[in-house]
Formats: C-alpha cells, structure tokens, sequence
C-alpha cells in the first residue's frame, strides 16, 4: 500500500492470453506436420498468419486470424489463432502451431473451420459465428455463473436456442460457499459519505463497532474449504495464516454461521477471502486467471499492529499478504486487499523488474487501477479515489487516480506521487474501453516490463499490445489518453514491411501521414494485384495487374486496413494505418 517487498519468483512460461472459446466438442483435431520454415525474425507471427490464410483455410474472403496466446517454452515457441470471418470470430475455430526457436514447424493443431460458402447476418446482437457441418450462423455468446456457481460460457442463436455451452471453471478441489456479511468494497463508498462526514460520525472509532458501518455490511457469498465437519479459513485462492505479529490465530468453525461485525478479528480474514476470490473469479471470466495460478497466503492481522501493508514472500519463498492493523484495519478497506493482491498478480507475470522509480510508480499505479475498477463494479462513488476508507484521513493521505498530471513534468522523486498520472491514465482508458478490455491489454503488456523502464516505455507497450491482441482496433482512443497526459505515440509500423523476400511494401509511414503512397518493390518483374479490405474484412478497392501498383492516401479515410499482395502464384496479406 505505501511500502512493498517485491521479491523473486520463478515462472516456467511467459507470454500473451486472450480468451479462446471453449466448445464441448468431441472431433478430435487435425495434426499438421510439413518441413516449413518460419524463420526468426520480428515477422515470424505474421509468416505464421500467413500459412494459415493461404494454406489452412478456405478461399473465401474476409477471413482472418486473431493471435490469442503466445506463450515461450524451453527451445521452442507456441502460437494460439483465432479464426474470424468478417471481424467475428467464429466459435471454437482454432488452431495452435508449435515451432521451435529457429522458426521450423514442429506440429500444428488445428481446430480450422473449412468455410463452404461465404454467409451474411444482420442480427446487430451477434458477437460470433457458430459452425455446424462447416456452415455459419451468428451467434450470441456469453458467460454466466449456472446452478453450481461455476462460471459457465453459452452460445445461442437469434431465436434463443442453445448452440453450445461449456462449462469454464476446472477445479482441483471444490470450495463450500457459505454466506457472510462484509464491506463491499468499503462502508464509506456504500453510505456514499466521506470520512469525518455528519459532525465525525464515519471515522475508525479505534476500530470498534457502531450502528452505522455495521449496517454497511452486505451479503456476500464466501468460499469457504470444509473438511471433516469443519468451516476453514481457506478456500482455493487464498490461505489465512497468522505469520507476524499481533497474533491472532485464524478463525475455523463447525458451525455454518460466519456473520461478524467490523471490531471481530474473522471480520478481516474474510474480507480477504472474499473480495480476493471475487476478483479470481472475474479474472476466470475474461480468462485471464492463470496470471495468479497459487495460493497466496495471507496474514490479515499483521506488521505489529502498524498502519503498513505489503505483499512478499516468505522464508519458504510462497507469496504472502500482509495487513497491518494500525489506524483503520487495512483489510477493512478492499481497495487495499485488491492493490496487494494485485502485486502478486503482477509479480506472477513480471517477476524480479521492481526497480527504478517510473518502474515502481507503474507497479503501484497499476494496483491502484485494478483496486478502482474493483470498486466501481459496487458502487461509482468516489470509485477513482484510492484507499476510500484506510486513507484520506487522519491516518494517512491515500491516493488520486483521478488527477490531472502529466508526463514528464509531474514525474517526481516520489514514485508514489508519479504512480497517480498512470493510475488516471488508465481509469480514463477504462471510461472508451470498458473494464474487461483495458484490464487485459494492460496486463498483457506487463509480460514485457523490465527493471529500468520508464512511463513513456508502458506506453509504447499498450499500443503494441493492442495490436498483438486486438490488431490496433483500440489504437484511437489509446492513442488520444496518451498523448492527453503527454505521451509521445508511434504507429509502430515499420517503414518497409517484408511480406515475402521477393515482395516488399514500402512507404507505409508516407501512407500512414497521407504525404506518399503504398508502392511495391520485387525481384522480378511479374503483374501484381492490391486488394484493400476494411480491419472487419470488407472490400473497399482492388488496383489493376500491374507491375508497380499504388495506393493514394488521398483514397482513404482514418483507420486501420488489410492489404492484399497477390501474385499470378500466391497471396499475402498485411495491415496498414491511415492517421488522418
């Protein structure tokens, strides 16, 4: 919260997830195996992209491939595609190629639906399409938790017929739920009042009980671990312990009521429990879970009653949280419980990078965001202050994730000061992007954070995440909260893009500021075609046979497009930018 130990912890595979659909299917999937070589340099995702275009798939237009998963293996380099046509995906269509670090084609998986003719929909509510016997239909697709309280993800068609439907949740063991009674995210928010407000009333009371934020507790289901008769404070994410000082041993029970008020110790412990296990369980919604795949264990009565919180390892090297209980109780206030989780989170995926100061204003800014975008998903109010009820107080100053800073000149010394220009940044992101998408592209972009790195440096790698994840269809707004707080913002695109070693495209950036146009350099002297497709996949223009053809960004209006070099043997296909 306002000190951390960040310590180092081992991870076996790094790498980029987007969610793959899940389809209950029992076709067993194609193998692929041929003496392909990729190559190794920066264009080997996009070689990749192209065999599958031109070698796997059907020769109807407007299909795509999305990456979905990249993940680096011991000599070897594993690649997830999604399969879309006309922008959306289509359900279930995948296929994962596995090479090794020289580029060569080891074995592909492929899950490929072989399109028999093209199809059209104009049902607005469809986000997919669904394959029966290589056939489209639009779909609708969704995430709900079903009657076990797993989350469960559904297909239907217009008329409201289930197509499909998968469960998402694959436990090792299963928690009990059981029902208590927490802040949700802290009794400040939800009485929508601040602290000190109406003559002192809602201030700590060193931590005893009052009618007004006990009645701020709200139902929240717990998972709890039950095992011979009796309730534990455990379930799959989190282990209560009792590690440091004050010593309070963790709270088990044989009986099934768990209704505490804010003075009692087990108060705390399953404020921890819950809100730890909501946020897992958000994550496992837009898939992207796996970041934190541990137990964390966590002392929710710790730091010898000082008002400090942190996350680190322990002696045994397991990552652990620790709440000190000085002031208001930290684990009373979920802003606090998510900010240290999230540290967790963080050093799952960027372990050992916690140095330097832009570095370390990024790890608490990006605590900060997530604990936000925790709280607003209860409640709006004050959603974007940080710390609602364990700070802005007496105690302690807390946070603003809703400053108006700016790089470089509100770069500070004090990397928690510089933390509150990244944290607003993102907050404002999450208002054009929705939370689901501003979380991944920001989490995805972690995976690349090195020791040293500064704030200019997260916000290259948000731009180059997007178009990894999302093929730049969220550059715009990116671009426009980046250079509001004073970013530089590149396009990214290189000025000659290697299509094949025969065929090169060259002057995009000219094409990208509208001041030249698209020209193609070859070996040999062949008839060459451009087609030009929309980032969805529809046709905007196609150039005549020729052995120099062009394109005038005087043609085109601002946005991303898809540009087809065909020869009389084969085709490529690569992505441009328009700027204005």
């Amino acid at each position: 919260m306002k000190n951390k130990l960040i310590i180092v912890l081992l991870l076996l595979a790094i790498g980029v997830d987007a969610h793959m659909p899940q389809f209950n299917n029992n076709k067993p999937c194609t193998v692929v195996k041929a003496n392909i070589q990729f190559g190794i340099e920066n264009n080997v995702c996009k070689a990749i992209e192209d065999w599958i275009l031109n070698d796997q798939l059907s020769p109807i237009q407007g299909q795509s491939v999305q990456l979905l998963s990249f993940k680096m293996g011991y000599q070897t380099k594993h690649f997830l595609f999604n399969h879309l046509y006309l922008g959306l995906p289509i359900y279930g269509s995948t296929i994962k190629v596995n090479i090794t670090n020289d580029g060569h084609l080891l074995q592909a998986f492929s899950n490929l639906v072989k399109m028999n003719r093209p199809q059209e929909t104009s049902w607005l509510q469809a986000n997919c399409w669904f394959s029966k016997a290589n056939e489209l239909q639009p779909a609708f697709v969704y995430k709900d938790i079903n009657e076990n309280g797993l989350w469960e993800e559904i297909v239907k068609d217009a008329s409201g017929n289930i197509l499909a439907n998968c469960v998402l949740d694959l436990l090792n063991k299963q928690d009990t739920l059981v029902q208590s009674k927490l802040f949700a995210p802290d009794p400040l928010s939800t009485a929508q009042k601040s602290y000190g407000a109406d003559n002192g009333l809602w201030t700590n009371k060193n931590g005893n009980d009052y009618n007004e934020i006990n009645a701020q507790r709200v139902p929240l289901a717990l998972p709890l671990r039950y095992e011979n008769d009796t309730f534990y404070a455990e379930n799959k994410h989190v282990l209560i312990v009792d590690l440091e000082t004050p010593t309070i041993a963790p709270f088990k029970s044989t009986q099934n009521s768990f209704d505490f008020t804010r003075a009692q110790a087990p108060f705390r412990e399953y404020m921890a429990l819950s809100h730890i296990a909501n946020l897992q369980a958000y994550l496992r919604s837009i898939q992207i879970d796996s970041f934190a795949n541990f137990q964390i264990l966590v002392d929710a009565h710790a730091y010898q009653g000082r008002d400090q919180s942190r996350f680190s390892l322990t002696g045994a090297d397991k990552p652990a949280l620790f709440f000190g209980t000085g002031g208001v109780p930290d684990a009373e206030d979920a802003d606090v419980i998510i900010h240290e989780y999230t540290h967790g989170i963080n050093h799952s995926i960027t372990p050992n990078t916690t140095s330097g100061s832009e570095r370390m204003a990024l790890e608490e800014a990006n605590c900060d965001f997530m604990a936000c975008q925790y709280s607003k998903s209860y409640t709006e109010y004050n959603w974007r202050q940080v710390f609602n009820w364990d700070g802005h107080n007496e105690y302690w100053d807390g946070r603003n994730a809703a400053s108006n800073k700016k790089y470089p000149k509100d770069v500070s010394s004090n990397f928690y000061s510089t933390s509150e220009l990244w944290s607003s940044m993102m907050n404002d992101l999450s208002l054009d992007l929705g939370r689901e998408i501003a979380t991944k592209i920001l989490f995805y972009s972690m995976y690349n954070y090195a020791a040293g790195m500064g704030l200019q440096d997260a916000a290259d790698l948000l731009v180059q995440t997007d178009s990894l994840l999302y093929n730049k269809a969220h550059f715009w707004p990116i671009k426009q909260r980046l250079i509001e707080r004073g970013f530089a913002v590149s396009i990214a695109i290189p000025e000659q893009q290697v299509l094949k070693d025969a065929i090169r495209l060259v002057n995009t950036q000219e094409f990208a500021n509208g001041v030249g146009n698209i020209s193609i350099l070859q070996n040999e002297s062949a008839p060459i075609k451009l087609s030009v497709y929309s980032i969805n996949g529809a046709f905007i223009k196609e150039t005549e046979w020729l052995t120099q053809p062009e394109l005038n960004p005087a043609e085109f209006a601002a946005g991303i497009y898809l540009i087809k070099v065909q020869s009389k043997t084969s085709a490529y296909t690569e992505k441009v930018m328009k700027l204005n």
